[in-house]
Protein backbone atom coordinates (compact mmCIF):
# COMPACT_ATOMS: atom_id res chain seq x y z
CA UNK A 1 0.00 0.00 0.00
CA UNK A 2 1.58 3.46 -0.81
CA UNK A 3 0.27 6.68 0.94
CA UNK A 4 0.39 9.89 -0.66
CA UNK A 5 0.19 12.58 1.73
CA UNK A 6 -1.61 15.85 -0.05
CA UNK A 7 -0.99 19.66 0.91
CA UNK A 8 -4.07 19.71 3.37
CA UNK A 9 -2.43 17.05 5.59
CA UNK A 10 -4.90 14.21 4.09
CA UNK A 11 -3.83 11.33 2.93
CA UNK A 12 -4.57 8.80 -0.46
CA UNK A 13 -3.78 5.27 -0.08
CA UNK A 14 -2.93 3.33 -3.58
CA UNK A 15 -2.72 -0.44 -3.62
CA UNK A 16 0.18 -0.32 -6.32
CA UNK A 17 2.76 2.12 -7.88
CA UNK A 18 0.55 5.40 -8.98
CA UNK A 19 1.18 8.55 -11.23
CA UNK A 20 0.34 11.86 -10.13
CA UNK A 21 -1.98 12.19 -12.81
CA UNK A 22 -3.78 9.23 -11.84
CA UNK A 23 -4.36 10.45 -8.22
CA UNK A 24 -5.62 14.34 -10.08
CA UNK A 25 -8.13 11.85 -11.60
CA UNK A 26 -9.09 9.85 -8.59
CA UNK A 27 -9.50 13.44 -7.06
CA UNK A 28 -11.68 15.20 -9.74
CA UNK A 29 -11.49 14.86 -13.66
CA UNK A 30 -11.52 18.58 -13.35
CA UNK A 31 -8.33 18.68 -12.09
CA UNK A 32 -6.59 16.13 -14.16
CA UNK A 33 -7.58 18.16 -17.07
CA UNK A 34 -5.67 21.40 -15.69
CA UNK A 35 -2.69 19.48 -13.61
CA UNK A 36 0.58 20.35 -15.62
CA UNK A 37 3.02 18.88 -13.14
CA UNK A 38 3.85 17.63 -10.04
CA UNK A 39 5.59 18.08 -6.70
CA UNK A 40 6.89 14.81 -5.04
CA UNK A 41 9.18 14.88 -2.18
CA UNK A 42 9.68 18.51 -2.85
CA UNK A 43 11.06 17.60 -6.13
CA UNK A 44 8.73 18.53 -9.82
CA UNK A 45 7.75 15.72 -11.25
CA UNK A 46 6.62 14.67 -14.53
CA UNK A 47 2.71 13.69 -14.20
CA UNK A 48 3.26 10.23 -15.89
CA UNK A 49 6.54 9.34 -13.64
CA UNK A 50 5.59 6.28 -11.19
CA UNK A 51 5.31 7.25 -7.41
CA UNK A 52 6.63 3.78 -5.58
CA UNK A 53 6.88 4.93 -2.16
CA UNK A 54 5.25 7.11 0.05
CA UNK A 55 5.36 10.48 -0.77
CA UNK A 56 4.10 14.01 -0.20
CA UNK A 57 2.37 15.16 -3.08
CA UNK A 58 1.18 18.56 -4.16
CA UNK A 59 -0.64 18.92 -7.64
CA UNK A 60 0.52 22.47 -10.07
CA UNK A 61 -1.54 23.90 -11.91
CA UNK A 62 -1.26 27.58 -14.07
CA UNK A 63 -1.26 29.13 -10.47
CA UNK A 64 2.07 27.23 -9.59
CA UNK A 65 5.15 29.29 -10.64
CA UNK A 66 6.41 25.63 -10.59
CA UNK A 67 3.19 24.82 -13.20
CA UNK A 68 4.11 27.57 -15.62
CA UNK A 69 7.42 26.68 -15.72
CA UNK A 70 6.96 22.92 -16.25
CA UNK A 71 4.66 24.32 -19.26
CA UNK A 72 7.68 26.90 -20.74
CA UNK A 73 9.83 24.15 -20.37
CA UNK A 74 7.47 22.18 -22.86
CA UNK A 75 6.88 24.46 -24.99
CA UNK A 76 10.76 25.02 -25.63
CA UNK A 77 10.76 21.18 -26.12
CA UNK A 78 8.29 21.86 -28.65
CA UNK A 79 10.13 24.77 -30.72
CA UNK A 80 12.79 22.75 -30.74
CA UNK A 81 10.86 19.69 -32.87
CA UNK A 82 9.60 22.40 -35.33
CA UNK A 83 12.92 23.50 -35.71
CA UNK A 84 14.60 20.27 -36.73
CA UNK A 85 11.49 19.23 -38.81
CA UNK A 86 11.90 22.30 -40.88
CA UNK A 87 15.49 23.07 -40.79
CA UNK A 88 17.42 19.65 -40.60
CA UNK A 89 20.56 20.20 -39.05
CA UNK A 90 20.36 22.88 -36.61
CA UNK A 91 22.25 22.16 -33.67
CA UNK A 92 20.84 22.87 -29.79
CA UNK A 93 22.04 24.37 -26.90
CA UNK A 94 19.62 24.70 -23.78
CA UNK A 95 16.17 25.31 -23.92
CA UNK A 96 14.83 26.32 -20.75
CA UNK A 97 11.86 28.29 -19.13
CA UNK A 98 12.20 31.59 -17.99
CA UNK A 99 10.06 34.04 -16.00
CA UNK A 100 7.84 35.05 -18.72
CA UNK A 101 8.17 32.38 -21.26
CA UNK A 102 11.24 30.67 -22.47
CA UNK A 103 13.57 30.52 -25.36
CA UNK A 104 15.81 27.87 -26.76
CA UNK A 105 19.75 29.01 -28.07
CA UNK A 106 20.39 26.94 -31.61
CA UNK A 107 22.76 27.23 -34.16
CA UNK A 108 21.22 27.54 -37.72
CA UNK A 109 24.88 26.82 -39.42
CA UNK A 110 24.56 29.38 -42.64
CA UNK A 111 20.66 29.83 -42.47
CA UNK A 112 19.51 32.95 -41.51
CA UNK A 113 16.64 33.43 -40.16
CA UNK A 114 13.93 35.84 -41.03
CA UNK A 115 10.85 37.10 -39.99
CA UNK A 116 8.75 34.95 -42.18
CA UNK A 117 10.64 31.77 -40.70
CA UNK A 118 8.75 32.59 -38.01
CA UNK A 119 5.58 32.09 -38.79
CA UNK A 120 6.43 28.93 -40.58
CA UNK A 121 7.71 28.05 -37.10
CA UNK A 122 4.51 28.64 -35.25
CA UNK A 123 2.41 27.40 -37.69
CA UNK A 124 4.41 23.72 -37.24
CA UNK A 125 4.46 23.95 -33.52
CA UNK A 126 1.05 24.66 -33.20
CA UNK A 127 0.18 21.12 -35.90
CA UNK A 128 2.63 19.23 -33.53
CA UNK A 129 0.62 20.32 -30.73
CA UNK A 130 -2.29 19.11 -31.87
CA UNK A 131 -0.73 15.57 -32.44
CA UNK A 132 -0.79 15.47 -28.29
CA UNK A 133 2.60 13.92 -28.78
CA UNK A 134 3.79 11.89 -25.14
CA UNK A 135 6.14 14.00 -23.88
CA UNK A 136 8.75 10.60 -23.25
CA UNK A 137 11.34 10.42 -20.46
CA UNK A 138 13.73 7.83 -20.65
CA UNK A 139 17.31 7.13 -17.95
CA UNK A 140 20.25 6.95 -20.20
CA UNK A 141 23.69 5.85 -19.77
CA UNK A 142 26.77 9.01 -20.14
CA UNK A 143 28.21 6.58 -22.90
CA UNK A 144 24.47 6.39 -24.73
CA UNK A 145 24.26 10.01 -24.33
CA UNK A 146 27.49 10.75 -25.67
CA UNK A 147 26.99 8.02 -28.71
CA UNK A 148 23.56 9.59 -29.83
CA UNK A 149 24.69 13.16 -29.96
CA UNK A 150 28.17 12.02 -31.72
CA UNK A 151 26.02 10.07 -34.63
CA UNK A 152 23.97 13.52 -34.91
CA UNK A 153 26.89 15.66 -35.16
CA UNK A 154 25.79 17.74 -32.33
CA UNK A 155 28.80 19.74 -30.32
CA UNK A 156 26.76 21.84 -28.27
CA UNK A 157 25.13 18.61 -26.32
CA UNK A 158 28.10 16.92 -26.36
CA UNK A 159 29.68 19.78 -24.45
CA UNK A 160 26.81 20.17 -21.82
CA UNK A 161 27.14 15.71 -21.77
CA UNK A 162 30.53 16.59 -20.39
CA UNK A 163 29.71 18.15 -17.65
CA UNK A 164 26.89 15.46 -16.08
CA UNK A 165 27.66 12.32 -13.79
CA UNK A 166 26.91 9.66 -15.40
CA UNK A 167 23.74 7.39 -13.84
CA UNK A 168 22.42 11.88 -13.82
CA UNK A 169 21.38 11.65 -17.28
CA UNK A 170 18.08 11.37 -19.09
CA UNK A 171 16.30 12.13 -22.46
CA UNK A 172 13.19 13.42 -23.54
CA UNK A 173 11.43 12.09 -26.64
CA UNK A 174 8.12 13.14 -28.64
CA UNK A 175 7.78 12.69 -31.81
CA UNK A 176 10.65 13.12 -34.53
CA UNK A 177 12.68 14.78 -31.61
CA UNK A 178 14.92 13.76 -28.93
CA UNK A 179 16.50 16.34 -26.68
CA UNK A 180 19.02 15.53 -23.98
CA UNK A 181 17.10 17.41 -20.87
CA UNK A 182 16.22 16.97 -16.88
CA UNK A 183 12.89 17.45 -17.22
CA UNK A 184 10.34 17.92 -15.47
CA UNK A 185 8.10 17.74 -18.97
CA UNK A 186 3.78 18.06 -19.57
CA UNK A 187 2.66 14.43 -20.03
CA UNK A 188 2.00 15.91 -23.71
CA UNK A 189 1.61 18.70 -26.04
CA UNK A 190 -1.84 18.97 -26.19
CA UNK A 191 -2.13 22.02 -24.39
CA UNK A 192 0.72 23.96 -25.81
CA UNK A 193 -0.89 26.81 -27.99
CA UNK A 194 2.64 29.10 -28.90
CA UNK A 195 3.81 32.55 -29.81
CA UNK A 196 7.31 32.98 -30.67
CA UNK A 197 9.40 36.65 -31.62
CA UNK A 198 12.81 37.56 -32.23
CA UNK A 199 14.12 39.22 -29.36
CA UNK A 200 17.37 39.74 -30.93
CA UNK A 201 21.18 39.04 -31.37
CA UNK A 202 22.45 37.23 -28.46
CA UNK A 203 25.54 35.00 -27.83
CA UNK A 204 23.90 33.19 -24.73
CA UNK A 205 24.99 29.85 -25.89
CA UNK A 206 28.87 30.83 -25.94
CA UNK A 207 28.24 32.12 -22.19
CA UNK A 208 26.15 29.20 -20.98
CA UNK A 209 29.20 27.23 -21.80
CA UNK A 210 31.75 29.49 -20.56
CA UNK A 211 30.55 29.38 -16.69
CA UNK A 212 30.48 25.63 -16.88
CA UNK A 213 34.44 26.03 -17.05
CA UNK A 214 35.60 25.86 -21.05
CA UNK A 215 36.51 28.94 -22.00
CA UNK A 216 38.01 27.66 -25.02
CA UNK A 217 35.89 29.25 -28.07
CA UNK A 218 32.55 27.13 -28.98
CA UNK A 219 32.15 28.25 -32.52
CA UNK A 220 29.14 30.79 -32.03
CA UNK A 221 29.75 34.44 -32.28
CA UNK A 222 25.88 35.41 -33.13
CA UNK A 223 23.02 33.25 -32.60
CA UNK A 224 19.28 34.06 -32.36
CA UNK A 225 18.28 34.32 -29.31
CA UNK A 226 14.07 32.94 -29.10
CA UNK A 227 12.01 33.80 -26.88
CA UNK A 228 8.43 32.79 -26.64
CA UNK A 229 5.50 32.50 -24.24
CA UNK A 230 3.59 29.24 -23.96
CA UNK A 231 -0.03 30.10 -22.69
CA UNK A 232 -2.87 27.18 -21.25
CA UNK A 233 -5.79 29.29 -22.07
CA UNK A 234 -6.68 30.71 -25.29
CA UNK A 235 -7.50 34.40 -23.60
CA UNK A 236 -3.83 34.48 -21.93
CA UNK A 237 -2.36 34.19 -25.31
CA UNK A 238 -4.72 36.95 -27.08
CA UNK A 239 -3.87 38.73 -24.11
CA UNK A 240 -0.34 38.60 -24.54
CA UNK A 241 -0.63 39.15 -28.79
CA UNK A 242 -2.24 42.38 -27.72
CA UNK A 243 0.64 43.23 -25.68
CA UNK A 244 3.08 42.58 -28.74
CA UNK A 245 0.54 44.68 -30.70
CA UNK A 246 1.45 47.70 -28.40
CA UNK A 247 5.37 46.88 -28.51
CA UNK A 248 8.00 47.13 -31.37
CA UNK A 249 11.13 45.30 -30.68
CA UNK A 250 13.49 46.15 -33.43
CA UNK A 251 13.58 49.68 -33.44
CA UNK A 252 12.73 49.91 -29.37
CA UNK A 253 9.86 52.49 -30.08
CA UNK A 254 7.23 51.17 -27.04
CA UNK A 255 4.81 54.36 -27.85
CA UNK A 256 4.33 54.82 -31.37
CA UNK A 257 1.92 52.49 -33.12
CA UNK A 258 -0.14 53.96 -35.70
CA UNK A 259 -3.94 53.97 -35.17
CA UNK A 260 -3.93 54.34 -30.73
CA UNK A 261 -4.02 56.75 -28.86
CA UNK A 262 -1.02 57.04 -25.88
CA UNK A 263 -3.84 55.83 -23.40
CA UNK A 264 -4.66 52.94 -25.51
CA UNK A 265 -0.78 51.95 -25.33
CA UNK A 266 -0.77 51.55 -21.54
CA UNK A 267 -4.08 50.68 -21.22
CA UNK A 268 -6.11 47.53 -23.16
CA UNK A 269 -9.64 48.02 -24.41
CA UNK A 270 -12.06 46.48 -22.24
CA UNK A 271 -13.63 43.50 -23.06
CA UNK A 272 -17.46 43.78 -23.57
CA UNK A 273 -18.25 40.09 -23.16
CA UNK A 274 -16.34 40.37 -19.83
CA UNK A 275 -18.04 43.55 -18.89
CA UNK A 276 -21.41 42.03 -19.29
CA UNK A 277 -20.77 39.03 -16.89
CA UNK A 278 -19.79 41.96 -14.63
CA UNK A 279 -22.15 43.67 -11.51
CA UNK A 280 -20.25 46.00 -10.07
CA UNK A 281 -21.76 47.51 -6.74
CA UNK A 282 -19.40 50.81 -5.93
CA UNK A 283 -21.24 51.86 -2.73
CA UNK A 284 -20.08 48.44 -1.06
CA UNK A 285 -17.29 48.11 -3.18
CA UNK A 286 -18.19 44.55 -4.98
CA UNK A 287 -18.21 43.41 -8.00
CA UNK A 288 -20.19 40.30 -8.34
CA UNK A 289 -18.91 37.74 -11.72
CA UNK A 290 -21.59 35.32 -13.32
CA UNK A 291 -19.35 32.97 -14.70
CA UNK A 292 -21.45 31.57 -16.82
CA UNK A 293 -21.78 34.47 -19.40
CA UNK A 294 -17.66 33.77 -19.62
CA UNK A 295 -17.90 29.84 -20.18
CA UNK A 296 -21.62 28.70 -20.79
CA UNK A 297 -20.57 25.08 -19.45
CA UNK A 298 -17.76 26.03 -16.96
CA UNK A 299 -18.34 23.62 -13.42
CA UNK A 300 -18.04 26.17 -11.06
CA UNK A 301 -17.86 23.75 -8.24
CA UNK A 302 -14.72 21.78 -9.65
CA UNK A 303 -13.27 25.28 -11.23
CA UNK A 304 -13.19 25.97 -7.50
CA UNK A 305 -11.68 23.17 -6.24
CA UNK A 306 -8.45 23.93 -9.00
CA UNK A 307 -8.04 27.26 -7.98
CA UNK A 308 -8.21 27.12 -4.39
CA UNK A 309 -6.50 23.51 -4.19
CA UNK A 310 -8.91 22.23 -2.02
CA UNK A 311 -10.80 19.00 -2.45
CA UNK A 312 -14.75 19.22 -2.69
CA UNK A 313 -16.95 17.62 0.35
CA UNK A 314 -20.20 18.22 -0.84
CA UNK A 315 -22.36 20.51 -3.72
CA UNK A 316 -25.57 21.67 -3.80
CA UNK A 317 -26.85 24.20 -5.57
CA UNK A 318 -25.67 27.35 -4.43
CA UNK A 319 -23.09 26.52 -2.36
CA UNK A 320 -19.75 24.13 -2.46
CA UNK A 321 -18.23 23.10 0.83
CA UNK A 322 -14.35 21.98 1.15
CA UNK A 323 -12.81 18.93 2.88
CA UNK A 324 -11.71 22.04 5.34
CA UNK A 325 -14.66 23.19 6.17
CA UNK A 326 -15.00 25.96 3.89
CA UNK A 327 -18.35 27.12 1.99
CA UNK A 328 -18.41 29.21 -0.80
CA UNK A 329 -21.68 30.62 -1.94
CA UNK A 330 -21.36 30.03 -5.78
CA UNK A 331 -23.93 32.45 -6.31
CA UNK A 332 -22.25 35.35 -4.84
CA UNK A 333 -18.80 34.70 -5.76
CA UNK A 334 -15.89 36.54 -4.85
CA UNK A 335 -13.91 38.71 -7.56
CA UNK A 336 -10.49 38.41 -6.01
CA UNK A 337 -11.21 34.35 -5.53
CA UNK A 338 -11.86 34.33 -9.51
CA UNK A 339 -9.75 36.84 -10.63
CA UNK A 340 -6.76 33.69 -12.61
CA UNK A 341 -9.96 32.93 -14.86
CA UNK A 342 -10.62 36.85 -16.36
CA UNK A 343 -8.43 39.72 -17.50
CA UNK A 344 -9.04 43.11 -18.27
Amino acid sequence: MIRITLPDGSIREYENAVSSLDIARSISEGLARNVLSAKVNDEVWDLNRVINSDSTLKLLTWDDPEGKATFWHSSAHLMAEAIEQLFPGTKFGIGPDIENGFYYDMDFGSKTISEDDLEVIEKRMLELAKQDQALVRREVSKSEAINFFTKKEDQYKLELINELEDGSITFYESGTFTDLCRGPHLADTSKIKAKVKKVGILGRLKQVLAVKGRNEPCGITEEINWQGGGFFKYYELEQYEEALANCKYEDGDLFNVPGRSPYQEYVFLKDEKMLKALEIDYKKEKVKVDLSKLYPNIDIAETLSNLTGKWIKKITDNEVEFEDGIKIDTKDLDYKLIKPLIWW
